[in-house]
């Protein structure tokens, strides 16, 4: 027989047979006697990061979702030099360069997930760049406040 447990992203705790029960703040225990018990069940303060969000929908898993991400936002810190040595030069490079890796990156993990399509590369390409255009004006935001 398993035993019952809490799942904590649902908020519910599994029976010995599989169904769930809804959560009341006690789940059913077993003791190490082979016992039942009730206890109170401890919410987590802070929860892992979601598997399935945004980057789901367009077929790239979050860890590719965030290194597409991680590598443009790099690119445009520090093509042409770090961007806080050059807050008053034009960034048409960096912003350019920054945005055209964006594209052949989802290209390459779509392939790698075998759900390439155009459309994906299209809608994967756009929701990476709406992301990295509100992270970089964040960013860059701060630079300059910060001087």
């Amino acid at each position: 027989m398993r035993r019952p447990r809490r799942d904590a992203r649902s908020r519910a705790c599994e029976r010995s047979d599989g169904r769930r029960e809804p959560f009341s703040g006690e789940c059913e225990r077993w003791s190490s006697l082979g016992r039942r018990t009730r206890r109170a069940a401890v919410s987590r303060f802070f929860e892992p990061l979601p598997v399935h969000g945004p980057w789901t929908a367009v077929g790239l898993a979050r860890g590719q979702f965030l290194a597409i991400l991680a590598v443009s936002v790099a690119l445009f810190v520090w093509i042409g030099g770090p961007v806080w040595a050059h807050l008053r030069t034009s960034h048409l490079g960096r912003i350019g360069w920054s945005y055209a890796a964006i594209p052949p990156l989802v290209a390459v993990a779509l392939l790698r997930n075998g759900r390439f399509g155009w459309l994906r590369l299209l809608e994967g390409s756009a929701l990476i760049a709406l992301t990295k255009l509100v992270l970089t004006a964040v960013v860059l935001m701060a630079f300059a406040l910060g001087r």
